[in-house]
């Protein structure tokens, strides 16, 4: 079997949205279950009162819903608030430069039957929050936030916060709450496969942290933080190695932090990817070329944005550059197949080993959509949630017990597009659409060259990692198997 693996975007953007905001959150979902991607933005930043909107229906240049609200908004998430199997939008508030850092409101739009509010149907307290990330805490099936707050520029540290889903919207007050520090974003995710949702949280000039979960009770100290100092904006996490643990990646002012995970416990020394610009502000992980290895991009303000393609569980040089100076400034990187174009239908079999044990971590990242949920041969309807971009199931705990057997069946995709938001707003944001349907088995020409991977050329095929040249001067890495 021979594979051509690359990466699968163009040099410049498919398309482009409209322009006039500074762009900062990002999600892509189908909000109305008609099987056609929707991307929801979240504007304003530290910049502008804006609204935030969504190109619904493979819209990919004009918004056709807006908020009725405008605020300096920070990051987004979605999630499933009030059990009714639609996605609602959570928008975290930051504040503005203009009018000298005012709190803002962290918001819930929530969404009817595939029509989403136009007004909040939930504000919280008055804060300066720019990120955002979706859990379910304590494992009732139904979607948390964790809020990531502070603001380093007017020097006021806020507590990073999670408000619980009372079955309809989001509490009042926060479940649980931090101490003061600067947070731009973190992640919830499994970091010991004990079956719950532990909390990473980059911090911005201190050390990042994680809370782990305890039966649903997240712990008030951290029990791990890195032995370097954090700048931390956004975050990602995934099985980079694939040693069965997700590793926790850290877009860290100047470079990329990677914080390995060893058989459930982070290793707080990182791995440091250096050459990435100066303002690292995103960063992204799915498997582009469908080697098995999620790959990962990176972006900053006013830097370039770059793939490294992952080399058996590790980053080394860029593999696609996309640079147009200071018309780009990265707020969140997306990865989705917008055009449905080579979608899998597949399922996975777990085994609940323990007592609260309630979160299923699926092999691939993105997901394109859960299907089914059985329990003990059962369709569950509702009471479980889930995270396309980071690949997870959380079944409500209630409903289960050891040795229950649960199915999940999903959908995933071999072509999926990337989709930046960018804070420049004289630019819209980007799309690029993936060139390549799929990584497919072929047979070479015998007027092909294949060369090795020292560039000699190889007079018969031998087992192993090659690369030809194409009719265009593009190299493009050959498996023979």
């Amino acid at each position: 079997m021979i594979l051509f693996v690359f990466i699968p975007y163009p040099s410049s953007p498919s398309y482009e949205t409209i322009n006039g905001y500074y762009s900062t959150g990002l999600y892509i979902t189908d909000l109305d279950k008609n099987n056609k991607k929707d991307i929801i933005v979240s504007n304003g930043n530290d910049m502008e009162r804006e609204r935030n909107y969504i190109l619904y229906n493979g819209s990919f240049y004009l918004p056709n819903w807006f908020s009725s609200d405008s605020q300096y908004f920070g990051h987004l998430s979605v999630g499933d608030v009030n059990g009714d199997g639609f996605l609602d939008l959570v928008v975290a508030g930051f504040s503005g430069y203009y009018e000298n850092w005012k709190k803002q409101v962290n918001v819930l739009y929530i969404n009817n039957n595939g029509i989403l509010n136009n007004f909040p149907s939930w504000v919280s307290d008055s804060v300066r929050c720019f990120g955002v990330a979706h859990g379910d805490v304590n494992g009732d099936g139904l979607s948390d936030f964790a809020f990531f707050c502070g603001n380093d520029y007017n020097n006021s540290p806020e507590e990073v916060k999670i408000y619980l889903s009372n079955g309809y919207i989001l509490n009042n007050f926060p479940y649980w709450k931090s101490d003061s520090i600067y947070s731009l974003g973190g992640k919830f995710f499994d970091v010991d496969n004990d079956g719950d949702l532990d909390l990473f949280v980059g911090v911005y000039n201190n050390k990042c942290r994680l809370y782990k979960n305890n039966n649903g009770i997240l712990e008030s100290n951290p029990s791990w933080i890195s032995n370097v100092i954090c700048k931390a904006n956004q975050v990602s996490v995934g099985d980079i190695n694939k040693d069965g643990y997700l590793d926790v990646v850290v877009a860290n002012m100047g470079n990329v932090l990677i914080f390995y995970n060893n058989n459930g416990t982070l290793n707080p020394n990182p791995f440091i990817i250096s050459n990435v610009g100066n303002y690292t502000s995103a960063v992204s992980l799915g498997d582009l070329n469908n080697d098995g290895y999620l790959d990962l991009a990176v972006g900053g303000w006013w830097d370039p944005l770059l793939i490294f393609e992952n080399v058996n569980g590790t980053f080394n040089s860029p593999s696609w550059i996309f640079n147009i100076g200071n018309a780009l400034v990265s707020e969140y990187i997306f990865f989705s197949d917008l055009d449905n174009a080579y979608l899998i239908d597949t399922f996975e079999t777990f085994l609940v080993p323990t007592n609260n044990y309630h979160v299923f971590v699926l092999k691939h990242k993105p997901i394109d959509k859960i299907l089914a949920v059985y329990v003990n041969g059962n369709l569950i309807a509702s009471n479980y949630v889930y995270n396309e971009e980071d690949g997870w199931v959380s079944i409500k705990k209630q409903i289960l017990a050891p040795m229950d057997s649960v199915k999940i069946f999903y959908r995933y995709s071999k072509s999926i597009d990337m989709v930046i938001t960018n804070w420049e707003k004289s630019r819209g944001n980007f799309i690029f659409l993936n060139q390549n349907s799929s990584i497919k088995e072929t047979k070479l020409n015998n007027q092909k060259v294949i060369y090795d991977i020292l560039g000699r050329k190889i007079n018969k095929l031998k087992k192993g990692v090659n690369f030809i040249i194409d009719e265009k001067g593009n190299k493009r890495i050959v498996i023979v198997d």
